[in-house]
């Protein structure tokens, strides 16, 4: 079960940790792009386990795309939003600055 783009691989707690330990170390920006919350288990909750464990570990930034568009059955529509969690008011400030441009 999965609930992320774009593999479609559902990955156990175990291997989101490991994703999450090399990301880290990278220096990498995680960018999940979550369209099917809800579905994969059945439990919305579960299938927003891997987001919220990585926004537990403190990266810099964190991008979560989420489509709403098959969960409220608007499958002709593109409904959804970009959620960016940053670690300072300042990442938050020049990341929205950005954002405003596009």
């Amino acid at each position: 079960m999965c609930a992320h783009n774009p593999t479609g691989t559902a990955l156990s707690v175990e291997q989101w940790k490991e994703v999450s330990q090399i990301m880290k170390a990278k220096q990498q920006i995680p960018f999940f792009d979550s369209a099917y919350q809800g579905f994969a288990s059945g439990n919305p909750e579960s299938d927003a386990w891997p987001v919220r464990y990585f926004v537990d570990q403190d990266f810099d930034v964190i991008l979560v795309a989420q489509s709403y568009a098959k969960n409220f059955g608007l499958y002709g529509e593109r409904a959804g939003c970009l959620h960016v969690v940053t670690s300072s008011p300042e990442l938050t400030r020049n990341i929205f600055s950005q954002l405003r441009v596009l």
